[in-house]
């Protein structure tokens, strides 16, 4: 195969004359954004992990990815096949090969629960942290990932804007705290687009290789970035990169080589799919079914998909100012002749119009698109540069953004460092409520409801969890909603429960879509009671940081409002 112009020794030294360059100064700026981004993403990391009140974390999706991606049959130990592929399994085994390493030295510690007898580096809690410890690493290795793309393209400070503003977006810091597969994803998909950009510069069959692979792991990872492969197929082919000899036939062969190293990459990240092939259709399959529903009441009448990820997904996820700058960025790129820019858009544009059409409408979910906005928005303020006024303009508001930016972020850090407003609300219930009364709960109990019991986080079914929680001793006597219901009036019936508690991570969805049921429990939980409200969103001083109106599911996690409604 003829390789494209790149691969002779004076090409190869002029590629890594960029890394040369990297002085002292540069260093240092790299690894001052890199450690505002590390403090972010640790300040916090131990938000809602298990304790005595409680078996698994407050998130969710931890206590499945551990479960399905981690254990093997319950115990913790490397296996490739993970026999759950809802999700690409590549972070899983990282995950799995972590937690094998700190169970033999010891270096992550979590809560123990004594009757298991089990070392505090092998507890749920530690395994958990691990997880999220992967995560938190992730993410800020995207912020020196991003340093380096505007080396790469001899536009430096185009890459110290986009790093740090990664490093302060609300989203990409409340997801590094969670042990999902989204921030590994996102540092994957920067990966690939820091590969991209220098085999356009200079093209050579190793980094275009090495480009396909990192697609391959991202799609291993989380299916749908698998599209970030269009990234180095469009530095391939776009006009007026003409190869030096072979012409079309090269590029199709260059096209060959990097569907080649795509597919070996997903292969390597999730062997499950040659494992476990019929496993691994199912549950494909299944996601892709969900995403096409919905999920109930969650993203019910949310409106366009493309319209609800850019007014709620982003503008929480950054913030007004930083959704602005940003979008900003985005129309400058799109009207300048900067042939740098096709790069993250053929990845950004069909991640989009996918995220849009579905039903499911998480805001991580646009979370891998931030590395690609944030270099768009770095090229675009760069490229003003020349013009005094315009220049000094742009860049003072980009510091004011970023200071608002991480004053957000600085927000939903100190609610996950602080005490949790269901761990608040518990110690309320064990002071105010008497043993042996009742408490009513609106729906079956999950992470939205202060554990008065360790199973109410158990990562099972709700009618599972109902059967299981209903047989377990209770210093209260509970009334949960009968099977297969939600908002039963019958748990608020005679004898009058002497509290009731609701969330309104159970709750937002319902009442904003005028839910007549569940707006009759409220009214009849709160008549006659004296309510009291734990938790609320982020601020600081005082100063209300998000809007306490609509606030997307999965940045509600960690500052939901509880209300316990007493008996007077």
């Amino acid at each position: 195969m003829t390789h494209p112009p790149g691969d002779g020794a004076d090409d190869r030294m002029k590629r890594c004359s960029w890394v040369r360059s990297l002085d002292m100064r540069t260093a240092l700026a790299c690894a001052a954004i890199v450690l505002l981004a590390g403090a972010l993403r640790l300040w916090g990391i131990g938000w809602g992990l298990p304790n005595p009140d409680r078996t698994f974390s407050l998130h969710p999706d931890e206590g499945v990815n551990l479960v399905n991606g981690v254990l093997d049959r319950g115990v913790a130990r490397p296996h490739l096949d993970i026999g759950f592929y809802n999700y690409g399994s590549f972070y899983f085994l990282l995950w799995q090969i972590a937690v094998a390493v700190n169970s033999a030295y010891g270096f992550v510690h979590g809560y123990a629960d004594p009757s298991l007898r089990l070392a505090a580096q092998d507890s749920i809690g530690a395994m958990l942290l691990v997880g999220r410890l992967l995560s938190a690493s992730a993410s800020a290795l995207t912020c020196v990932i991003l340093f380096l793309s505007g080396r790469r393209l001899e536009r430096g400070r185009a890459g110290a804007i986009a790093a740090t503003l990664f490093a302060v977006a609300p989203l990409a810091v409340v997801n590094g705290h969670f042990a999902t597969v989204d921030s590994v994803a996102t540092l994957i998909v920067a990966c690939t687009m820091f590969a991209a950009f220098a085999y356009a510069r200079h093209p050579s069959t190793t980094t275009l290789s090495v480009a396909g692979v990192l697609a391959g792991l991202a799609a291993a990872t989380r299916y749908n970035t698998a599209l970030c492969a269009l990234m180095p197929l469009v530095a391939i082919w776009r006009p007026g990169d003409q190869p030096a000899d072979g012409g079309y036939a090269l590029r199709v062969r260059l096209t060959l080589l990097l569907t080649a190293t795509c597919l070996a990459g997903f292969l390597i990240g999730c062997p499950g799919a040659l494992i476990n092939s019929s496993k691994f259709r199912a549950d494909v399959l299944f996601e892709a079914a969900k995403s096409a529903r919905g999920m109930g009441a969650l993203f019910e009448d949310t409106g366009n998909g493309w319209a609800y990820h850019y007014l709620v997904s982003l503008r929480h996820g950054l913030g007004w100012p930083a959704l602005a700058l940003v979008s900003l960025g985005v129309v400058i790129a799109l009207v300048r002749r900067d042939r740098s820019v096709w790069i993250p858009l053929a990845f950004l544009i069909p991640y989009y119009l996918m995220m849009g059409a579905a039903q499911v409408r998480f805001a991580r979910y646009m979370l891998p698109m931030l590395p690609g906005v944030v270099m768009l928005t770095g090229l675009a303020l760069t490229a003003l540069d020349g013009r005094r006024w315009t220049g000094r303009t742009a860049l003072g508001t980009y510091a004011l953004v970023v200071g608002w930016t991480a004053m957000i972020a600085v927000g939903y850090c100190r609610m996950m460092a602080g005490p949790d407003a269901r761990d608040l609300a518990l110690r309320s219930i064990r002071s105010d409520v008497s043993k042996g009364s009742s408490i009513a709960f609106a729906t079956t109990p999950w992470y939205w409801s202060p554990s008065l019991l360790p199973d109410f986080t158990s990562p099972i079914p709700g009618s599972a969890r109902r059967t299981q929680i209903l047989s377990q001793p209770s210093d209260w006597i509970l009334r949960l909603p009968r099977a297969d219901r939600e908002w039963d009036m019958t748990a608020l019936e005679d004898p009058s429960p002497s509290a009731v508690i609701v969330s309104d991570l159970e709750s937002q969805d319902p009442v904003r879509l005028r839910r007549t049921d569940v707006l009759q429990f409220l009214r009849r939980a709160a008549s006659g009671r004296r309510a009291r409200t734990f938790g609320g969103r982020p601020t600081i001083l005082d100063l209300p940081l998000v809007s306490k109106g609509y606030l997307p599911n999965d940045l509600l996690y960690v500052c939901p409002t509880i209300t316990v409604y007493l008996s007077r």
